[in-house]
C-alpha cells in the first residue's frame, strides 16, 4: 500500500464532535474530533451515499443524518451489520496541521453502484 500524507485543514478547525468536510487527493473526507482525537472517513454513507459530514456523533459513532446508519469512528465499521463499514483514513497532527494517509490507487470500489466523486 502506498499511502500518501496530504494536509487537510488545522485541528482547531474542527469543535469536538462536529463532523466538518474537507477534500485530500480527491476524496471527500469527513473529519471528526472526539475527545482530542481525530478521525477522518469518506464523506458518504456507505447505504445511500448521503455526506457523513452532514450527520452527527453519538457514543464514538457518526450517524448519517438521512437513514440513521451509525459508523465506529475507530475503524468505520457500522455497529450492527459487519458487512457495511464507511472507508476510513489513518489521522496525524503537525504543528496544529492535520494530515491523512490516502492511496487513491487502493480505494475499495463504491458500495451500492454509486459513483465515486472526485476533484
Amino acid at each position: 500500500m502506498a499511502l500518501k500524507w496530504h494536509r487537510v485543514v488545522r485541528g482547531d478547525e474542527i469543535e469536538d464532535a462536529r463532523p466538518l468536510a474537507c477534500e485530500a487527493a480527491g476524496v471527500r473526507l469527513a473529519i471528526v474530533r472526539l475527545n482530542g482525537r481525530f478521525h477522518a472517513v469518506e464523506d458518504r454513507c456507505p447505504h445511500m451515499a448521503h455526506p457523513l459530514h452532514r450527520g452527527f456523533v453519538r457514543e464514538g459513532r457518526l450517524i448519517c443524518s438521512w437513514h440513521g446508519w451509525e459508523f465506529d469512528l475507530e475503524d468505520g465499521q457500522h455497529y450492527l451489520n459487519p458487512e457495511a463499514r464507511c472507508v476510513s483514513y489513518p489521522v496525524r497532527e503537525e504543528d496544529g496541521e492535520l494530515w491523512v494517509a490516502i492511496d487513491p490507487d487502493d480505494l475499495p470500489a463504491p458500495p451500492g453502484g454509486f459513483p465515486r466523486e472526485t476533484g
